[in-house]
């Protein structure tokens, strides 16, 4: 099972370039454990010029695992194997 990571980078409007390191980024996500998977420019502004980019990561999980929350430096994940404790009053 892998889980995925959306980064959004604006470009700038009259240079085209990206207006963060992109490669900084890519280089920090590796040391995560994340691998680049995919980067997607979508045409958005006039004449069809990129207004942003969007780097995708994606990293593989155990199946027993599942992502509750993500906000970095915090990764939050639920054991599916636990078992599940009973309340009683």
């Amino acid at each position: 099972m892998y889980e995925y990571k959306f980064v959004k980078i604006s470009v700038g409007a009259f240079s085209g370039s990206p207006k963060d390191d992109y490669q900084g980024i890519i280089h920090e996500h590796a040391r995560q454990g994340w691998k680049l998977h995919q980067i997607f420019t979508p045409p958005l502004g006039a004449g069809g010029q990129a207004v942003s980019m969007e780097l995708i990561f994606e990293k593989e999980v155990a199946n027993d695992y599942m992502l509750l929350y993500d906000s970095p430096p915090c990764s939050y994940y639920l054991n599916l194997n636990l078992p599940i404790l009973e309340l009683t009053s």
